[in-house]
């Protein structure tokens, strides 16, 4: 799941992952403290 999450973080800082009419892009802070945050990828609905 990490490798998942720097790969998305790195199409995300490249400007390539953004929200459209297949996928909802949400990015969520983790309250831990630490610097990293997850991203979250839904599919819209057909």
């Amino acid at each position: 799941m990490n490798a998942v999450q720097r790969l998305r973080q790195r199409a995300s800082a490249e400007g390539n992952l953004e929200s459209n009419e297949q996928q909802t892009v949400t990015v969520e802070n983790q309250s831990s403290g630490s610097q990293t945050r997850t991203i979250i990828i839904q599919p819209s609905n057909p």
